[in-house]
C-alpha cells in the first residue's frame, strides 16, 4: 500500500477502539480492490462535536461509529438517512457537501442475514 496526497482517509470513532479488527479488514479490502485509500481507528474519549468537526476539517471521507456513539454523533450530521432516523442510531457516515450524512446498514445487514 502506497499512501501520498491522494490517499482517501477513512476511519472508526469509538471508544475503546485498540482492539477492533475493522482496520485489518478494510485496508485488506482496499488493496485487493487496488483503492487508494486506509483506515484507521479513532479513540475519542468526549467531546463528540469537535471529533466530527475536526474529522470533516481534515478531509476525512468516512467513518464508521460504534459503541458507545451511535446514537450521541446525530446532533453533529449535516444528514441522516430515513431508515438511520428511525432506528435512531447510525453507524455509518460518508462525507458530503455540507458536513456527513450518517446511516445505520445493521438493520438492512441482519435483515439481509434473516433471509439467507
Amino acid at each position: 500500500m502506497e499512501i501520498n496526497g491522494k490517499t482517501k482517509l477513512m476511519g472508526l470513532i469509538g471508544n475503546p477502539v485498540e482492539h477492533t479488527l475493522s482496520p485489518a479488514i478494510h485496508n485488506t479490502i482496499a488493496e485487493y480492490m487496488e483503492e487508494n485509500m486506509v483506515y484507521v481507528p479513532f479513540p475519542v474519549e468526549s467531546n463528540m462535536e469537535a471529533a466530527i468537526n475536526g474529522a470533516y476539517a481534515l478531509g476525512i471521507q468516512g467513518m464508521n461509529i460504534t459503541v458507545p456513539y451511535k446514537s450521541d454523533v446525530i446532533p453533529y450530521l449535516s444528514d441522516i438517512d430515513k431508515e438511520a432516523s428511525i432506528i435512531g442510531a447510525v453507524n455509518t457516515l460518508v462525507r458530503t457537501e455540507n458536513g456527513f450524512k450518517g446511516y445505520n446498514t445493521d438493520l438492512p445487514g441482519l435483515y439481509r442475514a434473516i433471509l439467507s
